[in-house]
This record gives structure tokens, sequence and C-alpha cells, in this order.
């Protein structure tokens, strides 16, 4: 039986499911965006409202890469320890790992978040080559697919058919999408966009990362690209692509080839720690 379009009543249902996205990760996206940094001090005071990323940032402060005798005890030690834009990272890929985690043992459904990460870090790596800064193109890129995330949160039976029916159709995976949902994953992203009050730039990333446009040194192109990019180089990616490899799909671009090559193996390497 057919799935009717969502109306005002379900995007208010799948608001309603979603599982809460912290209000602190929201306010270190909207101060990495609007001051373009953020002070030590005031990163740990915001940490400190919320428990869990409060924990994930002093685990990975005491992890085996950061280590250090004694351990780490406090969030101004492990903020000084990782720096302000790793503490970020670390704290807004826990929020958005905890949006999708009624989903994420099933490995279809995983993949979509690994996915997510993925092409962060493969924002970051290129955001020299479209004159971006870095921590804006890692959250640019973590967010890009939150549309997706939030989908197979509140509806994990029914976007787990979505990914399949995708991969065994060879049909892309917003059509899937609409014929399931009656929307897809980037006006889902945009409803986000509206309820958490982003800015700008980002609600731009969600709802225009997979149109085909010229190229430009712009937030939207880097993703874009770093979406691309991720599918070749996962190995059980989600969506098929029209190249067969990360070389063919950036001699397209009008940027430097081996230096941009070099960068994403770089990343491919630290996605494959982050995702393990």
């Amino acid at each position: 039986m057919p799935v009717k379009p969502f109306q005002t009543a379900e995007r208010k249902a799948i608001l309603r499911n979603l599982p809460v996205f912290p209000t602190v990760a929201l306010e270190l996206i909207k101060m990495l965006e609007e001051e373009g940094g953020a002070d030590l001090h005031v990163v740990a005071r915001l940490l400190g409202r919320d428990p869990a990323l409060s924990a994930e940032v002093l685990r990975q402060s005491n992890s085996a890469l950061f280590a250090r005798r004694g351990g780490v005890s406090d969030l101004v030690s492990a903020v000084t320890l990782l720096g302000s834009q790793h503490t970020c990272r670390i704290a807004m890929n826990a929020a958005c790992r905890g949006l999708a985690a009624p989903a994420l043992g099933r490995a279809e459904l995983r993949q979509c978040w690994e996915h997510c990460v993925s092409t962060a870090f493969l924002a970051a790596a290129l955001s020299p080559e479209f004159d971006q800064a870095a921590g804006t193109a890692y959250t640019a890129g973590l967010l890009h697919d939150v549309g997706c995330l939030a989908l197979l949160s509140v509806y994990p039976d029914r976007y787990l058919e979505t990914v399949r029916m995708s991969a065994e159709e060879s049909i892309p995976r917003l059509e899937v999408e609409r014929r399931l949902f009656g929307v897809d994953h980037c006006t889902v992203g945009s409803w986000l966009v509206e309820e958490w009050q982003l800015p700008p730039e980002l609600r731009d990333v969600i709802i225009l990362h997979h149109d085909q446009r010229p190229f430009e040194r712009s937030l939207v192109s880097l993703v874009a690209a770093a979406n691309v990019l991720a599918h070749l180089t996962q190995p059980h990616p989600i969506e098929r692509v029209a190249w067969e490899s990360p070389s063919s799909y950036l001699a397209t671009l009008p940027i430097d080839q081996n230096r941009s090559l070099r960068l994403v193996d770089e990343a491919v390497e630290l996605i494959k720690i982050e995702v393990a």
C-alpha cells in the first residue's frame, strides 16, 4: 500500500518522534559558524551542560591517541588537550550518532551514518581547494544527510527498504525516498534546518548537495564533491555514482589533482579509524 505524502501533520509527527538533538551541539555549530572558532573555556562550559557529550569528550581525550600520565578528568583539560576544533567534532559526531542510534545496529543503515562521517572528513580535507574553513566544512559534511538520519531513525524498517531498493534496482535514493515516504531526505533536512535554526550556509548544503551545478568555490560545491568522493571511497557505499574512482571524479574539477588525491587518501585513513 503506497505511503501518502507528508503533510503538516506528518512533519510534526516526524519531528516529535525524532530523538532530541542536543542543544549544546546546536550552540557549538552556531558558535563555529558565527565566530570561525571557539574559546576553550567557552567550549568546556557549553559541554558541561550535556553529560553525554561531556563523557564522550573525556573518553576520547583519554584514548590511546591522546592519553597522558594521570589521565584527564575535567573538561577544561580535555578541551585544551584536544583543541577546540577537535572537541567540537567529537561532540557533533556524538550528537549525530545519537540521532541515528535506533537504527545503527543494522549494517546497511549504519552505512548511512558512516557516509555522513566520511563526507565530513573529506570536506574538511579538501576545504583549502574550495577556499573554505575546515571547521565549517566538517560540520556541513557531517550534517548534509541529516534528513536521511532522521528518516532512518524514525522509520528504520522502511528506510532499510529504501537502501536495498536503491542498490538492487539502481534507482537514485532520492527517488526511492519519494516513492516510499512521499518526501526525500533533502526536504526532511530542510525541516530540521528550520526547527533547529541552523545557519543559512548549512541550510543550502542540506537542501542542495545533490544538485548538479557549475563548479564554484563554495561550501555547497565542496560538500557535493565530498559526498561523491565518500560514495567512491566507502567499502560499502549506499549509492552508486557515475565515476569509477576518486581520481576520475577529481579530474572533472578545476582544482590541483595530485594534491587533492593525496588529501583524499589521507582523509580515508582517518575515516577508517573514526568508524572502526
